[in-house]
């Protein structure tokens, strides 16, 4: 049987989706909307990507469509990646390096000491978006600004210019974190990170806090 996987190059998410729809909703009404299908038989779905007509040859023709375009997943095998697992999107994006979240996997114990939680009041960049959940009801939230926020407090603790500077921008990831706690719109998220509690400034395990991050942003990209 034929099926199709469809790589968005410019929309409002681009990367690699499952189904037309999924494509559809990026490309719809978007101006200079770049796009392209990818047909694959469902029975090679398991061969490796040198086979023509498997899954895997498809992604890798996709790829080649995206170009410059960078895989933001989690797994060096697509198809095992949980984004694509259970939302059938696979993330492409110019994010550098430097700014995703896993800016923690190369943390040392002298770096997690730096971090520790403090009481000072954070920065006015800190705290813009800082009661996004205060001011909203739970359906009307805009996620993207609490991932994009999550981003920058994790670039402050990697690149701040401060023990300070980084042990607020910790105190106010850890916030975000609680509170997503209580949104039960994102408890299948949360559910990454919530039992795998740590003690250091963050209260979690980095690199589990660090995928939910990955996760909402894919999950919420901004408009």
């Amino acid at each position: 049987m034929k099926k199709k996987i469809y790589a968005v190059k410019s929309g409002r998410k681009t990367g690699i989706f499952n189904e037309w729809q999924k494509c559809l909703e990026q490309i719809h009404k978007y101006p200079n909307e770049k796009f392209q299908g990818f047909e694959y038989c469902s029975e090679l779905e398991e061969e490796p990507e040198n086979v023509p007509g498997s899954l895997r040859y498809a992604i890798k023709e996709a790829k080649e469509f995206l170009g410059d375009l960078v895989y933001l997943g989690e797994s060096a095998d697509c198809l095992k990646d949980v984004s694509w697992v259970e939302d059938g999107f696979l993330p492409f994006g110019n994010e550098p390096e430097a700014e995703r979240p896993e800016v923690f996997s190369d943390k040392s114990e002298e770096d997690e000491e730096d971090i520790e939680d403090v009481d000072e009041e954070p920065d006015e960049w800190l705290i813009d978006n800082d009661n996004t959940f205060d001011a909203l009801e739970s359906w009307e939230i805009e996620y993207w600004k609490i991932a994009e926020d999550m981003k920058k407090c994790i670039m402050r603790i990697k690149y701040g210019r401060s023990a300070t500077e980084k042990k607020i921008a910790a105190s106010n990831l850890k916030r975000h974190l609680e509170r997503c706690l209580d949104d039960m719109n994102l408890n299948d998220l949360t559910a990454i990170y919530k039992d795998l509690r740590e003690d250091n400034a963050i209260g979690y395990k980095l690199s589990a806090m660090s995928q939910f991050v990955t996760r909402l942003s894919n999950r919420y990209p901004k408009p």
